[in-house]
């Protein structure tokens, strides 16, 4: 299972963009900006297609770049135990972190 391929695909199907001009580097919000209710739903298609869950806690300002979505998808994929983190600075909603 490719995930840059899934996480690049949903990405330009709900953002309308050609898939070929995807960066990993490029950030939601200063590239493509991107709300909420937009990450929201391009999760929500990677969940549907993956057959994953993505909590919302996980979808804060540390968000920020395509990469950063793959990661986190790989990291669910593996199994590994993401926590968050409510420590200052790690986002209005905490930060997902690695136990």
């Amino acid at each position: 299972m490719n995930i840059e391929l899934a996480v690049k695909t949903a990405v330009a199907e709900h953002l309308v963009l050609d898939f070929n001009s995807i960066k990993l580097t490029d950030s939601f919000i200063d590239d493509y900006d991107v709300d909420s209710l937009d990450l929201t739903q391009i999760t929500m298609d990677l969940e549907s297609h993956l057959d994953i869950e993505i909590s919302l806690n996980y979808l804060t300002e540390n968000l920020k770049t395509v990469q950063d979505l793959i990661d986190l998808v790989n990291k669910i994929i593996a199994g590994e135990d993401l926590k968050i983190s409510n420590e200052p600075g790690c986002g209005r909603y905490g930060n997902y972190i690695k136990d």
